[in-house]
């Protein structure tokens, strides 16, 4: 269902959707959609422009952060058709970040991590007995306690126009 983050009700709103259906659209959320505008542009720039092909920045099999190209586009699984799509794998405070691009994929990438944290806290608040005796069981009192930023991986998607000469249909 659709959750008015402004709204007295929301977290338990919130928890109430999830249960119910696995999902939550969540609507004035503190995320500025203009800076969901402004990381895309300049991301897209930066992976249209042929700068993410730099040898400096192609993605690290150690750190699994970094560019991946299209050429190295991985295929969902049990299907053989690669997902053609360039990305970019961020982890911060560790991994590199493009010198290229402003800080605003940084910014962002911490308001959505204390927006989820928060998030976390709504599920904590109006969690059954059941299910928190079953995080119990492997060691966990609260979710919002889970969340990890030196584990968090933010992926910079840019799916190109599909073009017949790269892949068939599929």
């Amino acid at each position: 269902s659709v959750v008015d983050y402004t709204s007295g009700g929301a977290p338990g709103d919130f928890a109430q959707s999830l249960k119910a259906t696995g999902f939550a659209v969540l609507t004035n959320h503190p995320i500025k959609y203009s800076l969901i505008e402004q990381v895309y542009d300049e991301w897209r720039e930066f992976l249209t422009s042929g700068l993410a092909d730099q040898a400096k920045y192609e993605r690290s099999m150690e750190t699994q952060d970094g560019y991946f190209s299209m050429a190295r586009a991985e295929s969902a699984k049990g299907q053989t058709l690669q997902d053609l799509k360039q990305y970019y794998q961020l982890y911060f405070p560790r991994g590199r970040y493009p010198e290229e691009v402003s800080d605003r994929a940084r910014v962002l990438f911490h308001q959505m991590l204390e927006l989820g944290r928060e998030l976390l806290q709504w599920i904590d608040e109006h969690m059954d007995a059941a299910t928190r005796e079953q995080l119990r069981t492997n060691n966990v009192t609260r979710l919002a306690e889970t969340l990890d930023p030196t584990n968090t991986m933010m992926r910079i998607l840019r799916y190109p126009p599909y073009d017949p000469e790269l892949a068939a249909p599929g």
